[in-house]
């Protein structure tokens, strides 16, 4: 009988080099990512969210045919030979990625009121996870720099896109979705028009909690 490795949630690295162990992590970000926004999916079930969810998932299918269509191998050597993924060409991680910070950061420009602290904190740790998981893998020999570039570039593109798309969707499943019966049976909501989604929430909660 023989074995084989479920390359999906397998991240190879060079052996005793302490750096590519800790940088190794970032290439699960897109399973985190996804896992997260699950997550806050079945906890918000927010009309704008469902649309980002969306987005990711349509940019991930796409990598795959760009994958077959342009068929640049991985880097010679490297572990991404063993890959569930054959070809390289674009980086599904670094699309992925930057798909994920483009439109949150479109979201905070445009959209969520905050102080710029938060704003500004928020920027840097989303655009910090993008070059960590870029730097992994090039670092790890999944992929050539040229493959990590064009990933980010196409995420990005498409991000920005997506985040435009979004805006004019929601204003119609508002319209027309919102009040459905399949809607409100699984307690479809919309949070985009308030200001602070957050502090409408706690302020909902602790005014049932003082009745």
């Amino acid at each position: 009988m023989e074995w084989e490795t479920l390359s999906l949630t397998c991240v190879e690295h060079q052996k005793d080099d302490l750096f590519a162990k800790f940088i190794a992590l970032f290439s699960l970000s897109p399973m985190v990512i996804s896992i997260s926004l699950v997550t806050f999916l079945f906890c918000k079930r927010d009309i704008y969210s469902i649309l980002f969810s969306i987005g990711l998932v349509l940019n991930f299918l796409l990598v795959q045919v760009e994958k077959i269509i342009i068929k640049e191998p991985r880097p010679p050597g490297g572990p991404g030979q063993r890959s569930l993924f054959q070809y390289g060409m674009p980086s599904m991680h670094c699309q992925f990625v930057a798909f994920f910070a483009l439109f949150l950061t479109m979201c905070l420009i445009l959209r969520w009121r905050m102080s710029t602290f938060l704003r500004v904190f928020y920027f840097t740790v989303i655009h910090g996870l993008l070059v960590a998981t870029c730097v992994s893998r090039v670092y790890l020999m999944y992929h050539t720099v040229r493959q990590v570039i064009v990933g980010v570039v196409m995420g990005a593109i498409l991000g920005v896109a997506w985040f435009v798309i979004s805006n004019r969707v929601s204003y119609y499943m508002n319209r027309f979705i919102l009040h459905s019966s399949i809607a409100k049976y699984f307690c479809i909501r919309s949070l985009g028009h308030l200001e602070d989604a957050t502090q409408f929430e706690y302020d909902i909660v602790m005014r049932a909690l003082t009745k």
